[in-house]
């Protein structure tokens, strides 16, 4: 058996899984294909941090933001989905204890205070494309919407 190297000198398995037909590129081999020629630092955000985020959260959507000195996931959990914590309940956040909406608040707000000097890219769960900084808060948005609906607001 053959085993390809490309880029870095990894392997081709590491970033593909394999079907029928053939190599499919996984959600991170998708992303980092996008994202990491525009890091000139920190790059161990996206091949670590962000890689095992993915790895956790299999089919979870989220924003990827890309700057030249790091990276930024946001997370866009379904609304009934364990990383949230219970109506009412408080939890370790940052420096403090916060409830599900302030954490809805913070981790999505990053968002609309970036600027546009950041890559954006949305993954639906399944494929990662490159998006605007207008698009990204507009995904947003429509997210917040459907969560808090979902919760009663």
């Amino acid at each position: 058996m053959t085993t390809t190297t490309y880029a870095r000198g990894r392997n081709v398995t590491d970033d593909m899984e394999f079907a029928g037909t053939g190599p499919i590129v996984t959600t991170y081999g998708q992303l980092e294909r996008l994202a990491l020629p525009r890091l000139e630092s920190f790059q161990t955000d996206l091949q670590t941090h962000d890689r095992e985020w993915i790895r956790k959260n299999p089919g979870v959507p989220f924003i990827h933001m890309t700057g030249r000195s790091g990276t930024v996931m946001v997370p866009l959990f379904k609304a009934d989905s364990d990383a949230w914590p219970a109506e009412g309940e408080r939890i370790p956040y940052c420096f403090g204890q916060c409830d599900r909406w302030h954490i809805l608040k913070d981790s999505t707000g990053i968002v609309d205070c970036q600027p546009e000097e950041h890559t954006y890219h949305h993954c639906n769960g399944r494929s990662v494309r490159p998006i605007t900084h207008t698009e990204a808060q507009q995904i947003v948005r429509e997210y917040r919407r459907i969560v808090s609906a979902a919760w009663g607001r």
